[in-house]
């Protein structure tokens, strides 16, 4: 069972917790860990081997080696980080397997991953889960109204097939073209797997916008999508969830002392009860996201809807030109200061 990770340093401590966590609960299955890292200190990368061994398995640890064209790129929303785009060379970094499952650092797993390892692919690409995000990502992606977009967070990728479709090569050539709207990984690995993309159950990523919505259908009117799971999928992954992503929605990320996910007390139990000796930040949503937080939480969900729908205006409006977006950006850093 061969299970990726990729992180700079600022997501190690997430990659630390996740690793103990999948190890913890499928402490009986032969698990394969490789982390692709990319400015992590040996001493970290240390701790990551001695984790392995407490439990009787060896954590392989790749040093990113970046192509020329990655580093053109932009970091992986404003985070510095380039490791995102670690995913595309599976295929050759691993030219010995024929399927491997990537995790994002943000994961915790609490169930076995067997059945999801065991998935058959077929000639499918990918599989992953569905993801909640407003429509012009799947417009970005190219892809049509009725086309599943999937999260990029947890991947059972079908490396067999990459090979024979010379997927490295178009991912690359998708990384280099300028001239389209940039979606990340997440838009170009839709974009070339599209009409080959398994859907997974939503317990092995429950995203942070399923425990806060509950509802399949509020999903599908939120973000405009056709073909999603039914209510007793979202009532089993939150009731019963293998692994949990960490998405920020409104509900910031655990490593702040002011996260408020479902599951957040969990992951900070387990951070401290590493050892790492890593503090939790007291860095707040901003305030823009608090503003529509009180909206979802304060007023009946037609409004909170219009609200969000407003914004999705602007929002679609800087992905079409994210040079606009870029400066409005430096424009609101520059009034911050």
């Amino acid at each position: 069972m061969e299970v990726v990770y990729a992180s700079d340093q600022n997501y190690y401590p997430y990659v630390y917790v996740s690793i103990e966590t999948l190890l913890e609960t499928n402490s009986n299955e032969d698990i394969h860990i490789n982390y692709v890292f990319q400015n992590v200190d040996q001493d970290k990368c240390n701790k990551l081997s001695e984790l392995g061994k407490k439990y009787g398995s060896d954590i392989k640890l790749i040093p990113f080696q970046m192509p020329d064209v990655y580093k053109k790129l932009p970091s992986y929303k404003g985070t510095g980080s380039k490791t995102t785009y670690a995913k595309f060379l599976f295929a050759s970094m691993f030219p010995d397997e024929d399927k491997v499952l990537f995790l994002d650092p943000d994961t915790i797993v609490l169930g076995s991953i067997r059945p999801l390892i065991e998935m058959n692919l077929g000639n499918n690409l990918v599989g992953g889960v569905i993801e909640c995000l407003p429509y012009y990502h799947k417009d970005a992606a190219l892809m049509g109204e009725e086309d599943r977009y999937i999260n990029g967070g947890v991947l059972l990728c079908n490396l067999r097939m990459w090979r024979k479709t010379n997927f490295e090569k178009t991912a690359l050539e998708r990384l280099e073209d300028t001239s389209k709207n940039f979606n990340y990984d997440q838009g170009i690995i839709n974009e070339i797997c599209s009409g080959r993309i398994k859907i997974i159950d939503p317990r092995f990523n429950v995203l942070a916008e399923v425990f806060a919505f509950k509802s399949s259908t509020k999903i599908q009117r939120r973000y405009r999508i056709i073909n999603y799971y039914k209510q007793e999928d979202i009532d089993a992954a939150i009731s019963n969830p293998i692994i949990i992503h960490f998405t920020e929605f409104l509900y910031n990320k655990p490593m702040s002392k002011h996260c408020d996910h479902p599951y957040a007390a969990y992951f900070q139990e387990k951070l401290q009860a590493t050892g790492l000796n890593i503090s939790l930040s007291d860095d707040k949503i901003d305030k823009r996201k608090q503003i529509r937080k009180w909206f979802f939480e304060n007023t009946p969900f037609d409004v909170y809807l219009a609200v969000e729908e407003i914004l999705d205006i602007r929002r679609h409006y800087h992905m079409r030109h994210p040079r606009i977006k870029e400066m409005y950006e430096i424009i609101r850093q520059h009034g911050k200061k």
